[in-house]
């Protein structure tokens, strides 16, 4: 992965940028020190001086310096039919102005004693919060009237952020950092963060793991219970901003002359030099495929992330810019370049075909042919936010639709829907389709999950799966019928569980899981368990019989994959996993006879073996029979094969 920067020779500002802000129709204003606001185009052009009063002098003389700015968010499921016209500017004068797109003041509103120094709408714009020099926290409502004072502190407050559920607001105190709830009577969580003071923070709306930044020169992560996840080495500057992307994958650090791109989990992905000073903002676009950036020398900074890449069995596939796309076939040695009108917003890749979604239109390409796609029209402007794909069917998932389901050939398949559905909050993680099943979490009761026909898009027997706890990733199996479909999900408590969809009964697999992936060939389910590698032959067995559960599966020492080791993919004999530092590391399984496993026959078509299932005739436990296990098993199962790993 690369940044592909772009700034121009000389800088339209004359003094420092302090604040950034894209629309919902990729337009960016730009705040400056020189009181000047500038409009840009999303190629990085500028499209000249937005005229407005914003920095007329007030009754008391004193000249108006933007500290922040935010833009009113765009409500959830109007994509880009609601465009964002009006944001709200905090000032040096203690006072915000809430102002239009064209440069006018709808609203002055004195807020603070000295300078205003952030300040934030909530995820739905329901409410706006504050905080200033004088160290409180103030909520606000839409029109500007004071809702309460949550905080009051002797220090200042550089930087807050809402919670994903808008419940709970999270700001500095110096080295600390604290989460207030809105509840009056709640006690705050506070936690040292940094060894300097923290000046930038972040909470980011899908994920729900917090970012925070300080003069230490150092980024951290963390849990929403303030548990450290991650800690960056020094650098030689202090990091004076940091920013999510709107799908939570990445995040952006700024410090001087320099900005880095890293992966969730922390490490690095890309890193480039500018000229631009100290970088005091960062503002993604809403499709997350670029960021602007507010320099202290007076620049503006476009980034582009290029150079991703996807990987499915032979094939590589890299997002070479924002419209041309590179296709590697390792085994014939071909390559092919795929260029598109639009901006590439999201790529998958896998099952055989390799689905591109821009801005306007969806574009789906079989391994077979790379020169006639079968082409979507993405209606009303709408925004992918996720792309999920099983061997007959693909979900695409945009702000404005919401689900929906296609067939390869681009055909409609189904809409399934469902009240309360936040296009935006759908990931990967959270949603998971095969040829007969959609599971989709839901975000507004996230112990809840949604069950759909992929076909028709009618609920499934009652169309939900309740669980005790707020669940974290769900995953389908893909080789089985509807009667055989498993659904495998993890929960906030790293718990994984094991449920048939026809029937659904929850039974634990395991605890302490960082992640987990099923066979795209195969029933065969993988997870890093508890700093272990582990294989379940046939996960299924636990409605059998428990105890005879272990014999069916193979563990193998984690350590050397290192805590929060990600699953990338998992099909044929190969497991790839991505290490916290983000090096690749590849488990190969190897299959050889072992009649002592009792499972079935798994319908692999790597192996070449046949698709009959085969499955235990019956079991009796025998008290008294020796053996090792005290077992006999009357017409056991024999498969043929067993898997074990190297």
């Amino acid at each position: 992965m690369k940044l592909k920067i772009h700034q121009d020779k000389s800088n339209k500002h004359a003094d420092i940028v302090t604040s950034v802000g894209w629309t919902s129709n990729n337009e960016l204003y730009s705040f400056g020190d020189d009181q000047k606001i500038f409009r840009w185009s999303g190629d990085g052009d500028s499209l000249g001086q937005v005229t407005t009063t914003l920095f007329d002098a007030g009754q008391s003389g004193v000249d108006v310096y933007i500290t922040e700015m935010h833009w009113f968010p765009v409500p959830p499921g109007k994509g880009g039919q609601t465009a964002a016209e009006v944001f709200a500017a905090g000032a040096t004068d203690g006072k915000y102005y809430l102002c239009t797109k064209a440069g006018r003041v709808e609203k002055v509103v004195e807020a603070h004693k000295g300078a205003l120094l952030c300040l934030r709408w909530n995820n739905e714009g329901s409410a706006l919060i504050t905080a200033g020099e004088d160290g409180h926290v103030k909520i606000w409502s839409r029109s500007g009237m004071l809702r309460s004072v949550l905080v009051q502190i002797g220090y200042p407050i550089y930087s807050l952020s809402w919670s994903p559920d808008n419940d709970q607001v999270l700001f500095t105190n110096g080295r600390n950092l604290i989460i207030k709830s809105l509840q009056p009577a709640s006690k705050p969580n506070q936690w040292k963060g940094h060894d300097g003071i923290i000046l930038k923070v972040d909470w980011n709306l899908v994920n729900g793991l917090i970012l925070s930044a300080g003069e230490d020169r150092k980024y951290k992560v963390w849990d929403s219970f303030g548990r450290q996840l991650y800690s960056s080495n020094p650098h030689d500057h202090p990091i004076t901003s940091i920013s999510w992307n709107p799908s939570g994958d990445l995040f952006a650090v700024g410090s001087y002359n320099s900005l880095r791109v890293c992966d969730k989990l922390g490490w690095s992905v890309a890193m480039e030099k500018l000229n631009s000073g100290s970088i005091f903002n960062i503002s993604w676009t809403p499709d997350g495929t670029q960021m602007a950036c507010a320099g202290g020398s007076g620049a503006v900074v476009f980034a582009h992330v290029i150079n991703r890449r996807y990987e499915w069995k032979n094939h590589e596939v890299t997002l070479l810019d924002d419209h041309t796309i590179h296709v590697h076939d390792a085994v014939n040695g071909s390559t092919e370049n795929l260029d598109f009108r639009d901006r590439v917003v999201k790529v998958s890749l896998g099952f055989g075909y390799l689905v591109v979604a821009t801005s306007s239109q969806c574009h789906v390409y079989s391994e077979r042919n790379w020169n006639t796609p079968a082409i979507v029209d993405l209606t009303n402007n709408g925004r992918v936010t996720c792309i999920q794909q099983c061997p007959e069917y693909f979900v695409l998932v945009d702000t404005v639709t919401g689900i929906q389901i296609f067939s390869y050939e681009g055909r409609l398949a189904s809409s399934p829907k469902y009240a309360g559905l936040r296009a935006e909050c759908v990931t990967p993680q959270t949603i998971s389709i095969s040829g007969d099943v959609l599971a989709v979490k839901d975000k507004a009761d996230e112990k809840t999950i949604y069950i759909f026909e992929s076909a028709s898009g009618r609920p499934l027997g009652n169309g939900t799966i309740k669980h005790t706890a707020d669940i974290a990733e769900i995953g389908l199996n893909q080789c089985a019928s509807t009667v055989g479909r498993q659904l495998v999900l993890v929960d906030k408590n790293r718990n994984m569980y094991i449920t048939p969809l026809v029937k659904p009964d929850l039974k634990k697999l395991g605890t302490m899981v960082e992640t987990f992936a099923w066979n795209a060939d195969t029933d065969l389910l993988v997870a890093m368990m508890d700093y272990k590698f582990v294989v379940w032959y046939y996960p299924n067995v636990v409605f059998i019989d428990e105890d005879i559960a272990p014999l069916t599966k193979f563990e193998k020492d984690g350590s050397n994959f290192g805590k929060n080791a990600q699953i990338v993919n998992f099909f044929g004999t190969q497991c790839t996993l991505r290490r916290a530092d983000g090096a690749l590391v590849t488990v190969r399984l190897q299959h050889y006879p072992a009649p002592w496993v009792i499972t079935r026959t798994h319908p692999e078509k790597a192996m070449g073996r046949s698709n009959t299932p085969m499955s235990i005739c019956e079991y009796k436990r025998t008290m008294g029979v020796s053996g090792s296990h005290g077992h006999t098993w009357t017409g056991l199962a024999y498969c043929g094969s067993g898997i074990c790993c190297n």
